[in-house]
């Protein structure tokens, strides 16, 4: 039984340290680590819970009242992390910066914007679902097919470019790399690099570059919406600025929708009987027309689908946040300095929260009761709430619908999906289908 505290946030100066172990956060050498189990261990302490790392304290958060308390002021502010790693940019920065890009790109991502990228969403996913029976036997990786997909539609709509296998690669190798530094300056992990990883990660690093300098230079003819605000508007930015948002917004743009978009497949195979409800939605709102704009909302199980899918497996699975002063979170002192953890896969499966919080069941949707704002995050919340989110949604719903209309999914593996938490939350060994074509 898992000690949870649901104590309200206090600001006595008096209060106590958080609970956790009391040695030093170690995982076993001789296995791979595994950061979910971390958590989940974690979590026996309560709902803020003090560890220690080889390299840092850090706090970990699961309680709805304790992540509204960091994600909404200016006390807690991101990690330079990834910042140092992928230079200064909307995504991973804070402070002045991060507040003027935002105003600026904010109007780029609003709802009629994002509406008119239906189309380009919608031949994309056409055009490539139109090349999947050709795989051998019928089977593909639909992981990385979503990686690719979500990648060629954020280029197209953004920035005006078709991103090939290539850049998918190498971003693929900055992301692994990211995840495992990540992991073990948040959870205290092995940082198990191979004897290459580091020459791998520039090398990749560099192609990403490359690509995106002839992309700065480029003249696209359509879409590149946000290429032209941010190069030719009237707050152009200077080369380096660019090239950091242009890298930001593709990593942003792309990892966090192919991920949902395996899980919802993934969820899809697995059980047959909403597979049917599925297919049976797509056909009686668009048949086989093209989906529009107008159809997404009817989609609603479809939503459903999608909500619960980021509710058990969160793209963004944990968050770091640095506080700058003293405070107090939950009832607990925490230290300027320190770092705080908050985890959306932990809170997700609150069950102060949630009925049943482990099975997954996109009906609970229908008539959401969950009233905390700060219960349920995909998108994150607060002042860092997902610059994105509508396009996202629009996306996700955009490609599921029309991949429905000309293929259908059948496993290939019968063990379940693991876990594999490193920069986003992906499916360990990716998700091979055999794929047939609808009539």
């Amino acid at each position: 039984m898992q000690a949870h505290s649901t104590r309200l946030m206090s600001h006595d100066s008096h209060s106590p340290l958080p609970p956790g172990p009391a040695d030093m956060l170690r995982q076993p050498a001789s296995s791979p680590p595994c950061p979910t189990e971390a958590l989940r261990a974690l979590w026996r302490y309560g709902d803020v819970t003090r560890y220690r790392t080889p390299m840092q304290e850090v706090t970990l958060l699961s309680h709805p009242d304790a992540v509204r308390t960091v994600l909404s002021s200016d006390n807690f502010v991101r990690v330079p992390f990834a910042k140092n790693v992928l230079g200064p940019g909307v995504v991973p920065s804070d402070g002045p910066l991060w507040e003027r890009r935002r105003k600026l790109m904010l109007p780029e991502f609003a709802r009629d914007r994002v509406g008119g990228m239906v189309a380009t969403f919608r031949d994309t996913t056409s055009a490539r679902a139109d090349t999947w029976t050709a795989a051998p036997d019928g089977v593909l990786d639909i992981s990385r097919e979503m990686d690719h997909l979500a990648l060629l539609n954020i280029g197209r709509v953004l920035f005006g470019f078709d991103p090939d296998e290539a850049f998918l690669d190498a971003f693929a190798v900055v992301l692994a790399y990211m995840g495992k530094l990540s992991n073990a300056a948040t959870l205290g992990f092995p940082l198990q690099l191979r004897a290459n990883d580091n020459q791998d990660f520039e090398a990749a690093l560099a192609s990403l570059e490359a690509t995106v300098r002839e992309v700065m230079d480029s003249q696209p003819e359509a879409g590149a919406a946000l290429l032209h605000l941010l190069r030719d508007g009237e707050q152009p930015l200077a080369s380096t600025e660019l090239r950091n948002e242009i890298i930001a917004m593709l990593t942003a743009g792309h990892e966090t929708t192919a991920v949902t978009l395996t899980w919802m497949w993934d969820a899809l195979v697995r059980d047959p009987a909403m597979t049917e409800r599925f297919y049976a939605e797509v056909d009686a709102v668009a048949g086989d027309r093209p989906v529009t704009v107008e159809d997404l909302p009817r989609l609603e199980f479809t939503n459903q689908l999608l909500l619960e899918t980021m509710r058990l497996c969160p793209p963004i699975w944990i968050v770091g946040r640095l506080a700058q002063r003293d405070a107090v979170v939950g009832g607990y002192q925490i230290h300027g300095g320190s770092i705080l953890a908050v985890s959306p896969f932990l809170t997700h499966r609150h069950p102060d929260f949630w009925d049943d919080p482990e099975e997954f069941r996109p009906e609970r949707w229908s008539t959401p009761t969950v009233d905390h704002p700060f219960a349920y995050f995909p998108f994150l919340a607060g002042r860092h709430l997902c610059l994105g989110k509508h396009l996202a949604i629009t996306e996700i719903l955009t490609v599921m619908a029309t991949i429905a209309q000309r293929c259908r999914f059948e496993p290939v593996r019968e063990q379940p999906s693991a876990y594999n938490a490193k920069f986003s939350l992906r499916i360990q060994d990716g998700l091979p289908v055999r794929v047939r074509r609808r009539a």
